[in-house]
């Protein structure tokens, strides 16, 4: 599975991991695919009695700067180990993620509509072939076809 292989502390999207592994979810399987309204109800709750949208804000700016850390060792900008840039800047990026979605969820916003339809907008705005929708529904479609 995705959690522990290292034995490193945990990431916050490995409990979400932990948790859906917890009740048999993902049993028989090594990833398990999670949707965003999963992870903002799973946030909501986990954040629901405490989460202060301020402190969560800090820990996303906290995690933008280990991006940014890590995306400068893989440029050279900045002196790198033996480390796994690759696996650091996936679990930096899935903190991103967690923190952001922390946030829309305690502030009840429908980040899959938003992103949906923001999407729509910029797909106009910068008259892309497809958008993100269409893009879904083709992908889906195909591989109802296969």
């Amino acid at each position: 599975l995705l959690f522990n292989k290292n034995k490193t502390a945990p990431q916050p999207w490995q409990a979400i991991a932990q948790r859906f592994c917890s009740i048999g979810i993902c049993e028989g399987t090594d990833i398990m695919k999670v949707t965003i309204e999963e992870l903002e109800a799973y946030l909501l709750d986990h954040y629901s009695n405490g989460g202060i949208d301020q402190s969560l804000f800090m820990k996303l700016v906290e995690e933008i700067g280990e991006v940014a850390e890590v995306l400068n060792k893989k440029a050279g900008r900045k002196k790198s180990g033996s480390e796994d840039l690759q696996a650091q800047l996936g679990n930096e990026l899935a903190d991103v993620i967690h923190y952001a979605i922390a946030i829309a969820a305690l502030n009840d916003l429908d980040m899959n509509q938003i992103i949906i339809e923001k999407d729509k907008a910029a797909s106009v705005k910068y008259n892309h072939r497809t958008n993100l929708e269409q893009f879904i529904v083709d992908m889906r479609n195909k591989e109802l076809d296969n």
